[in-house]
C-alpha cells in the first residue's frame, strides 16, 4: 500500500511542475527525495522481510530455552534408542543410549552451543556399515551444518556400551559449505556425501567405490591414498583407503552392498609397523612390537561377516628375562633370534596348544604385499572405469554444462576491479572482483559433475576463483586459498594441469606445480615435488623449462651428488667437488611442511645435487647456510646465470 501512495504523490508533482514551469532544478530535487523515500521503504520492507524469516525458522532447540530438551532416534545397526538431551543444569546437549548415564558422548560443550538446532538425519554417509548423523542449525547468525561420523563403541569393559558412537567431523562441515554456500539441507547433503547411493542398492562395486572415493575426495580433497587389491577369494576387488602413516580403512562389496571391514585402523606408531594382505587367501598380517623390538607379535587377521577379526598371533621374545620381572634389562637382550615362540588363539575354535602352533604358522607361511594406498583419487577412478573431467578453454559468451546453456558477460568496471556475470536461464549471479582481466576453464564430467574456473589477473597477481554447476541454482564462487594460479600456459589435462606461485626461498623465482581436479571442484597438488622458474616466464606467453632456470654458485664448493635424477634424497660415500661459476638448472624442489625446503639441481654432466633450506617459523633467511656442504655455502652465494 505503501509503494501506491508514494506513486501517487510522484505523479501529482510531475503533473504540477509541467503546469506551473518549477523548472529543472526542483524536478531534479523531487526526483531526489523521491528516490530516497523509495530507497528508505525497500531498505524498511527488506528489513521486516528478513525479520519475518527469521522468524519463521523452527527449531527443534533453541539456546536460551527454558524447558529441557530430548530428541529420540534409532540407527540400523543397534536394537535400542538414542536420545540427544539437553537441560539447563549442565548445559550442554549430549547423546545417549538405552538411556545411560554417564552419556555416551557430548554433542555441544555448554560454552559453544549453537544458537539452535533445526533438523536432525542420519544416514551412512561413508558406507562403512555405521550410521551417521547430520545436524542442521544456527552458528552465529548463519546456516551451519554439523556431521557426526558414526563408528563402533568398543567394549573394554563390561560397562562400556556395544553400540554406534558420533564423533564432530568439522572438516565435513567446512567441505559442505565450500561446496553448497548456505543452500544446504539434509537430503542434499546426503546426496552429496553419498553420492546419492544406498547401500544395499548399488549396481556395482565399480559404482560404490566411486561414491567412497567421492568422500574423502570432498571432505580432504588429496589427502588420501587409494589402492585395489585382490583380498579375499572372489574375483571382485577391495579398495584400501589409507591416510598415509596413521589409519587404514578396507572397503569390500558384494550384492549391492559396500561395507568397511576396517576402519582406520592406527599404523606407524607405537610399534605398529602396518598390515600386509595375502592375495585371494583372506588373510592380513600385522607387525607389532612391544619394548623397541624385544617382543614381537605378529598378528593374523580374517574377514567374517563383513568385519576382520583376530584369529592367531605368534609372539616371538628377544630378550632372556633373568629378573622375572616381564620387560627386558640391558643384559637380558640376545642377538641370536628368538628366545622363546609362543602362540595365541583369539577365536573360540577349542584347539589344542599344537593345533593353534599350526593354524598361527601356516597363515604365517603365506606369500603377503604390502597394504597401502599408493595411487591418487584419479588413477583409482581411471581403474573403475570412471571417466576424467573434460577440460576445455571457454572464450565465448556461451556455453554448455551437464546439458544446461550456461552466459558469460565480463565487464570493465571503473577503477581497477571487474564485473563477472554467469546466467542460466532466469537464474544469474554478478561478482566483481580487484582485477583487469580473466581466464575461464570448464571442468566437465558428462552426467555428473562440472566446475567453472574463472582465473583473475590483477598486475602481478593472479586468483583463481571456482563457480559450482552442480546446485541447481547459481551461487557465488568460492575463491581457492592458495598462492597458486594460473599465470602462464593452458590447461588442456584435467589431471595434470601447470599453476604458477611467486616465492622468496632462493634468488629470483617462482615455483610451477603440477595439480589435478578434485572431486570437491579443487586443484590438488599431484605431489610434493614442484618445479623453479624465473619471475620473468610467470608473464603469458612467456617459454618455461622444463627444467627449471639456470643459477650459478659464486664460490668453489663440494657435496654430494648423484645421476639418478629420481632420488628423493641426494647421499654418497665421497663428496663431488664445484668450482665458482658452475652452471646448474634449478630442477625442483620438495617442501616438508613447517620444516624445510630440499631443492634439487642439476648441471649439464647430469649430476644432481641437494640444497637443504630449513626454516625458521616457516621464514628462510637469505645468511642461512645450505646444509650438507662440507664448507660453508649461502644462499647469497647462488646467483641467477645471465
Amino acid at each position: 500500500m505503501k509503494k501506491k501512495i508514494i506513486l501517487l504523490v510522484l505523479c501529482v508533482i510531475a503533473t504540477t511542475t509541467t503546469l506551473f514551469g518549477c523548472g529543472k532544478v526542483a524536478d531534479k530535487e523531487t526526483e531526489k527525495v523521491s528516490k530516497t523515500e523509495e530507497k528508505s521503504e525497500a531498505k524498511s520492507e527488506k528489513k521486516s522481510e528478513e525479520k519475518e524469516e527469521k522468524e519463521e525458522i523452527k527449531y527443534l532447540w533453541k539456546n536460551g530455552q527454558k524447558e529441557a530438551f530430548s530428541y529420540d532416534f534409532k540407527v540400523d545397526e543397534c536394537d535400542n534408542t538414542y536420545s540427544i538431551k539437553y537441560d539447563n543444569i549442565e548445559g550442554d546437549i549430549k547423546i545417549c543410549y538405552e538411556g545411560n548415564e554417564p552419556f555416551l558422548v557430548r554433542m555441544f560443550n555448554s560454552d559453544e552451543l549453537p544458537d539452535g538446532i533445526t533438523e536432525i538425519a542420519q544416514s551412512d554417509v561413508n558406507f562403512d556399515g555405521f550410521s551417521d548423523l547430520i545436524v542442521l542449525g544456527i552458528k552465529d547468525g548463519e546456516s551451519y551444518p554439523w556431521v557426526f561420523i558414526g563408528e563402533e563403541n568398543y567394549k573394554y569393559s563390561e560397562e562400556d556400551l556395544e553400540c554406534t558412537t558420533f564423533y564432530a567431523r568439522e572438516e565435513i562441515s567446512d567441505a559442505i559449505i565450500k561446496y553448497f554456500g548456505a543452500n544446504f539441507t539434509t537430503d542434499n547433503i546426503i546426496a552429496f556425501l553419498s553420492s546419492g547411493l544406498n547401500n544395499g542398492s548399488i549396481a556395482s562395486y565399480e559404482e560404490g567405490y566411486a561414491a567412497v572415493i567421492n568422500f574423502y575426495e570432498s571432505i580432504n580433497p588429496g589427502g588420501m591414498g587409494y589402492e585395489l587389491i585382490q583380498f579375499d577369494e572372489d574375483d571382485i576387488p577391495e579398495l584400501i583407503v589409507d591416510n598415509s602413516g596413521y589409519g587404514m580403512t578396507m572397503y569390500t562389496f558384494k550384492d549391492g552392498t559396500l561395507s568397511a571391514p576396517m576402519v582406520s585402523w592406527a599404523y606407524g606408531a607405537g610399534g605398529n609397523h602396518g598390515y600386509e594382505y595375502s592375495p585371494h587367501n583372506n588373510s592380513i598380517r600385522n607387525y607389532n612390537t612391544d619394548f623397541a623390538g624385544a617382543i614381537m607379535n605378529i598378528s593374523f587377521a580374517t574377514i567374517k561377516d563383513n568385519k576382520l577379526d583376530w584369529n592367531y598371533c605368534v609372539i616371538e621374545t628377544y630378550f632372556e628375562d633373568k629378573n622375572g620381572n616381564g620387560s627386558p634389562d640391558e643384559d637380558e637382550y640376545t642377538e641370536d633370534g628368538p628366545v622363546e615362540v609362543s602362540y595365541e588363539c583369539y577365536t573360540d575354535e577349542n584347539l589344542t596348544e599344537a593345533e593353534i602352533e599350526a593354524k598361527a604358522n601356516g597363515l604365517n607361511g603365506l606369500d603377503y604385499e604390502e597394504m597401502y594406498g599408493s595411487k591418487s583419487a584419479s588413477q583409482v577412478l581411471s581403474e573403475l572405469g570412471i571417466s576424467e573431467f573434460k577440460v576445455c578453454h571457454i572464450t565465448k559468451k556461451s556455453f554448455k554444462a551437464l546439458g544446461d546453456s550456461y552466459k558469460l558477460k565480463q565487464t570493465k568496471a571503473k577503477g581497477n576491479q571487474i564485473t563477472l556475470e554467469l546466467s542460466k536461464g532466469n537464474d544469474s549471479i554478478k561478482s566483481s572482483f580487484d582485477g583487469e582481466s580473466a581466464k575461464f576453464y570448464l571442468f566437465e564430467r558428462p552426467g555428473e559433475k562440472a566446475f567453472l574456473y574463472a582465473f583473475v589477473r590483477n598486475d602481478d597477481k593472479s586468483k583463481l576463483y571456482i563457480y559450482n554447476l552442480n546446485l541447481g541454482s547459481l551461487n557465488e564462487p568460492i575463491e581457492f586459498d592458495s598462492d597458486f594460479s594460473l599465470y602462464n600456459g593452458d590447461i588442456s589435462d584435467s589431471t595434470d594441469f601447470m599453476l604458477q606461485a611467486y616465492n622468496d626461498v632462493l634468488v629470483d623465482t617462482a615455483i610451477q606445480q603440477s595439480f589435478t581436479i578434485s572431486e570437491l571442484g579443487t586443484p590438488v597438488q599431484n605431489s610434493d615435488t614442484a618445479y623453479f622458474i624465473t619471475k620473468d616466464s610467470m608473464e603469458e606467453g612467456a617459454k618455461i623449462s622444463e627444467m627449471g632456470d639456470d643459477v650459478v654458485s659464486t664460490k668453489d664448493f663440494s657435496c654430494y651428488s648423484t645421476k639418478d635424477l629420481d632420488d628423493g634424497y641426494v647421499y654418497a660415500d665421497e663428496t663431488s667437488d664445484f668450482k665458482a661459476g658452475e652452471v646448474f638448472h634449478l630442477y625442483k624442489y620438495v617442501y616438508e611442511f613447517g620444516f624445510a625446503y630440499h631443492i634439487y639441481l642439476v648441471n649439464d654432466d647430469g649430476d644432481m645435487i641437494e640444497f637443504d633450506l630449513y626454516s625458521d617459523d616457516g621464514v628462510i633467511k637469505k645468511d642461512k647456510s645450505l646444509v650438507g656442504f662440507s664448507d660453508d655455502l649461502f644462499i647469497s652465494d647462488i646467483k641467477l646465470a645471465k
